[in-house]
């Protein structure tokens, strides 16, 4: 059986490498829309509990009321 040259392991040791890294920014770009979906969700919950505060606060239709809920 013929010994593996150590350039034919350190080509694939690099290959392997290459997709870990490719996989790890995927994962962090991934990691990053979520965590904006997850910001922008949660302004929007904001500005709806403001929404439901000053309409409270106004007098509120029950129709309206029940949109929030």
């Amino acid at each position: 059986m013929k010994p593996f040259s150590l350039v034919t392991v350190l080509k694939h040791r690099k290959s392997l490498e290459d997709q870990a890294i490719y996989r790890l920014a995927k994962a962090r770009e991934e990691e990053r829309q979520a965590q904006q979906q997850l910001a922008d969700e949660e302004k929007t919950l904001a500005l709806l509990i403001d929404t439901l505060t000053q309409e409270q606060t106004m007098g509120i239709e029950v129709v309206k009321l029940a949109r929030y809920e």
